[in-house]
């Protein structure tokens, strides 16, 4: 008997251990109650960054959605995330706090999925007219201390110009301690002018400390 209660309790600080060395990114692969969503725009878990800095400007889209002649199926469940830049300097991005804290100085790894559509048409007033926001862009992933901040750069994806899903590995070791994660579109720079695109975005992982921390 006491055999088994110590077996028990190694089994519980195992758990324990591994729940601390893996911080959940809640709704990961961004699906919704699509009814609400059309009423509110507003995705589950996360806070639309985009209109925080450009309240003028739409907020990140979940699809497909029957707009913007997207049609692509999702890598995981039934929607993912589509951000935009655009021709007039402004772009999207949406961030959330995380379960558990970022700490100083420890190597973390994550991974998700990328990709573009073929078709991505919305108005843009500089251009007057239906644009095909296609021009690869970049996705950049941010740590900070509220929500929507970027305080530190922790990845910056290559320009995507694929149409099928491809996995994208991230390490990074931060150089505080962090509670907030934001997502970003962003042009693929150096650029002379500002441009439309768009990234796709499915089924980001838990993120987890490296081995070499454990």
């Amino acid at each position: 008997m006491k055999n088994f209660f110590l077996l028990l309790l190694l089994v519980i600080i195992g758990f324990s251990a591994t729940a601390q060395d893996s911080i959940r990114i809640k709704n990961g692969s961004f699906e919704i109650n699509k009814s609400e969503w059309e009423k509110t725009h507003e995705i589950d878990d996360w806070t639309n960054c985009g209109l925080v800095k450009f309240p003028n400007h739409s907020p990140a889209d979940i699809l497909p959605n029957g707009m913007w002649e997207v049609t692509q199926e999702a890598f995981d469940g039934e929607t993912y995330l589509g951000i935009v830049v655009r021709d007039d300097e402004t772009w999207e991005s949406i961030g959330q706090k995380l379960e558990q804290q970022i700490n100083k100085s420890k190597c973390y790894r994550f991974c998700l999925y990328l990709s573009q559509s073929s078709n991505y048409k919305s108005y843009t007033v500089n251009a007057g007219r239906v644009v095909n926001f296609v021009k690869p862009i970049c996705l950049k992933i941010w740590m900070g201390h509220e929500n929507c901040e970027t305080k530190e750069l922790i990845y910056k994806s290559v320009p995507i110009d694929h149409e099928e899903w491809k996995e994208y590995q991230v390490e990074f070791t931060a150089t505080d301690d962090y509670d907030f994660i934001m997502l970003e579109a962003y042009y693929n720079t150096p650029v002379a002018k500002a441009y439309c695109g768009h990234v796709l975005v499915d089924r980001i992982s838990d993120i987890r400390q490296c081995k070499e921390n454990q």
